[in-house]
Parts: structure tokens; C-alpha cells; sequence
């Protein structure tokens, strides 16, 4: 072994994917604006987006999880329309 290292940190965000439904589609259903997208393509099974409202890796999970739930809260029946056509979650 030449170099091993271990990073310190956590990530927690709201992910929505499809393998149906167009990438435009899935964002205008949430009404709010995503941190990061991709299409579905050669290499990528789906389409799909994350909310993520806090980049730092550093910081108590539950902080985090607390900030993505009030960030989401006013868009409930936005996200159980969402949830209807697409796969969704938090991580």
C-alpha cells in the first residue's frame, strides 16, 4: 500500500429519479431548484436529481436532515406528485 486515506464527513440530501419521466419533468414537479441533475445516457440509468442544502461535509447529520425537511416542508403535495412518477428518497 502506497497511500490510504480516510475522510471524516457526511452528506444529506433528497434524491428523486426516473427512468421514465424527462429530467424538466421531474424538476418542475418539486418546485424548487436542485443542487445537482443528470440524464440518463450511455453510463446512466436514469434520470435524477438531488436537494442538498448544505455541501459542507462537515456538521451533525441531524442539522443536516432538519434543513432538508424545512427546505421540502412547503412543498409536500409537490413531492407526493413527485413521488407518484419518480423514485425519491433522502440520503
Amino acid at each position: 500500500i502506497t497511500w490510504m486515506g480516510i475522510s471524516p464527513g457526511n452528506r444529506v440530501y433528497f434524491l428523486a429519479t426516473s427512468e421514465k419521466h424527462h429530467l424538466d419533468e421531474l424538476i418542475a414537479l418539486i418546485g424548487v431548484e436542485p443542487t445537482r441533475t443528470w440524464k440518463k445516457g450511455k453510463n446512466i440509468r436514469h434520470n435524477g436529481f438531488e436537494i442538498q442544502p448544505s455541501t459542507k461535509e462537515t456538521g451533525e447529520v441531524e442539522d443536516k436532515l432538519q434543513a432538508v425537511i424545512r427546505l421540502l416542508l412547503p412543498f409536500k403535495v409537490d413531492l407526493q406528485a413527485l413521488s407518484a412518477r419518480a423514485n425519491t428518497g433522502s440520503s
